[in-house]
């Protein structure tokens, strides 16, 4: 049985306000945190495909933000090994954990990217104090992606994790190792259970100063090793040039409401003063309640002896007449054994009569249930023939996906021995056009000087931030001594409340002794009206025993009367037995026949059972190959886009080189025409 978190929780009294659940898988273990609407939750899973449709669970709930990524002790890549079931899937090797599940097998490897969880936090722009709950479902990873979580470590209250008593994993951690790190944080765990073998465990963490030791083993809570108190680290503030004057702004604000703080300061305390004459008032008057209190008493008492006098009379009297009224009871106890005897056959014969009315019920109903079953037998005929031709029409169905897949492969051969031509003529251009780039070198000479400038600049930009750092200095210090004040001001309000409690008690107190008072008055006059009715029923117990003796002559004729009736009664029963037994009789006769009816029944509705479970085999076969008809698609429209693409650069290369091409030919003519008039010029000297 899995472990109630909810309840878990709420015996340590922690309250979930965020929550990092780590290895989330399609979000079926969401409905475990049902309760906690008002957290936030951050849900991570490493399986690509499993992540999609984690967030088609998740759908558009404000309070839940999904991450595709793997959780690791460093921000790397691994290998996430996945297996046939998705939920075992690891970035660590399978090891020890086959010989747990022989039919679990490696399907496939995917790389993926790794993440601390204290980095994933910094590039969500998320806070790990809005996080104090962290779950953990890695297959022998949760050692690792707690030594990556220093920082979050620092302000969890409660850790859940899956662990096991062996190491099921290459480089994976025991329950073991896993108690000896979370010990150094000063995480106990306050639960276990067993879910899903004997030796892999679900474990809650609780942290050592926030357990209930009245809820768990004495043994356990007085080991406890407590956190010490540190000191709060300051929250590093990224302000950038454009969030300056808001800080400033805030600044202002805050100042204001430290000097509207001091005002409701000032106020508090001449509240107190108040209260304090008001309770000083309220003492002289419950000393003066107390003393009169005191002398009702004291008459209370006196009449308390007089009471006692009159009632040692009245026992003496109610003895005489209890020594008559044992004679009565004694004749009344014979009348009412003969009361009880034909009370008793009455209810016998009632009871049958009820039995045999019962029985005729339930043999109408067994007869109605009886034919409910039979219509029951023909309506799953029915939709077992539907199911059949259902399956029918998904197995035809199935055949032209096939053909039409086939197509597809075909098709995007083809197209990738075009991309192989058009790359092999794209890589002649390019050898064309690097012959062409030689030319750009003096324009990088002209950029790098460009940068030096740049260089230049940003000296300049971090002698700005300098000074902003300054005045995020300044900032703290003014938000520090508001908190200051802020506290001054939360003890003087605790004082005030303190003060109001003391009074309230008090009042209370005054307001119990007032009733105390009236109490002992009622009292005084209830005890004199019990002094005049024991006299008055003195006198009535005369009358009821003069009663009584005439009343015993009575009893004594009824008595005759009552045996006759039972005589009759017990003929009546024994009437009565006889027509029972022939009625379950029939009763069983018909019991037999519907159990037959409802094994028909059973039989029939197994084999609608067996056929919807082929329908779902098959529809899920077909919803399978759908799907991989769908990827061949999208390779295919992704083919053409890459086609489509390289023939667009080898355009555009084809339209460089024409230019480089024109470029030379116009350097060439130049030359030419340069070398041509060199040539004019020496004949003219040599003439």
């Amino acid at each position: 049985m899995k472990l109630n978190l909810h309840q878990i929780f709420q015996d340590h009294k922690v309250t979930p306000r965020g929550i990092i659940y780590v290895g989330a898988g399609e979000g079926r273990s969401l409905k475990r945190f049902a309760k906690f609407t008002n957290a936030q939750i951050l849900l991570i899973e490493a399986n690509p495909v499993t992540c999609e449709r984690l967030k088609m669970a998740v759908g558009d709930r404000p309070n839940i933000q999904t991450v595709h990524v793997a959780i690791a002790d460093q921000n790397s890549t691994a290998t996430l090994h996945v297996t046939n079931i998705e939920s075992n899937s690891s970035i660590l090797s399978l090891t020890e954990y086959k010989k747990l599940y022989p039919n679990l097998t490696e399907t496939q490897q995917i790389p993926v990217e790794t993440r601390t969880i204290d980095s994933i936090l910094t590039e969500l722009n998320l806070l790990p104090e809005d996080y104090n709950i962290l779950c953990l479902d890695i297959q022998g990873a949760e050692l690792l992606a707690l030594t990556g979580a220093s920082e979050i470590l620092q302000h969890l209250d409660a850790i859940y994790s899956t662990t096991s008593q062996n190491k099921l994993f290459e480089g994976g951690a025991t329950f073991e190792q896993l108690n000896a790190f979370l010990n150094e944080h000063y995480f106990t765990p306050v639960a276990q259970a067993t879910p899903y073998h004997p030796s892999r465990y679900e474990v809650v963490y609780i942290h050592n100063n926030l357990i209930n030791t009245s809820v768990i083993p004495s043994e356990i809570a007085q080991n406890l090793r407590l956190q010490p108190p540190t000191e709060p680290k300051p929250t590093e503030l990224k302000i950038t040039l454009s969030r300056l004057q808001e800080l400033e702004s805030e600044q202002e604000l805050l100042k204001y409401q430290l000097q509207q703080h001091q005002k409701d300061l000032e106020k508090s305390q001449s509240q107190l003063q108040q209260t304090r004459k008001d309770l000083e008032k309220s003492q002289s008057d419950f000393q003066e309640k107390q003393k009169e209190l005191e002398n009702s008493q004291s008459q209370l008492q006196q009449t308390q002896k007089d009471l006692e006098k009159s009632q040692s009379d009245f026992q003496q009297k109610q003895k005489e007449l209890e020594n008559s009224q044992s004679q009565l009871q004694q004749t009344q106890l014979e009348l009412k054994n003969l009361h009880s005897q034909l009370e008793q056959s009455q209810e016998e014969l009632e009871e049958s009569k009820g039995i045999r009315d019962q029985i005729l019920a339930d043999l109408e109903k067994s007869y109605s249930q009886f034919k409910q079953s039979q219509k029951d037998l023909e309506n799953s005929q029915s939709q077992l023939e539907q199911t059949q031709t259902e399956l029918q029409q998904s197995q035809y169905q199935r055949d032209q996906i096939l053909s039409e897949l086939e197509q597809y492969h075909t098709r995007l051969q083809q197209t990738q021995k075009d991309l192989e031509k058009s790359q092999s003529d794209f890589q002649q251009k390019q050898k064309e056009l690097e012959n062409s780039q030689s030319q750009l070198q003096q324009t990088q000479k002209d950029l790098e000087k460009s940068q030096s400038d740049f260089q230049q600049k940003q000296k300049e930009l971090e002698n700005s931030q300098s000074q902003l750092q300054q005045t995020q200095k300044d900032l703290e210090k003014s938000q520090s001594d508001f908190q200051q004040k802020q506290k001054e001001l939360e003890n003087s309000q605790s004082q005030l409340q303190q003060t109001q409690k003391d009074l309230e008690k008090s009042q209370s107190d005054f307001q119990q002794k007032q009733k105390e008072l009236e109490n002992s008055q009622s009292q005084l006059q209830q005890t004199q009206k019990d002094l005049e009715k024991s006299q008055s029923d003195f006198q009535e117990k005369q009358k009821e025993l003069e009663n009584s003796q005439s009343q015993l002559q009575q009893t004594q004729l009824e008595l005759k009367n009552l045996h006759s009736q039972l005589e009759q009664s017990q003929e009546e029963l024994e009437e009565s037995k006889g027509i029972r037994d022939q009625i379950l009789a029939d009763l069983e006769k018909s019991y037999s026949q519907f159990k037959q009816s409802q094994k028909d029944l059973e039989n029939s509705q197994s084999q609608l059972e067996q056929t919807q479970t082929e329908l779902q085999q098959s529809q899920y076969q077909r919803d399978q190959i759908l799907s991989e008809l769908e990827q061949y698609h999208t390779r295919l429209q992704q083919t053409q886009k890459d086609l489509e693409k390289s023939q667009s650069d080898f355009q555009q290369k084809q339209k460089e080189l024409e230019n480089s091409q024109s470029q030379l030919k116009s350097i060439i003519r130049r030359s030419l025409r340069y070398l041509a008039f060199g040539k004019s010029g020496n004949m003219s000297h040599d003439d």
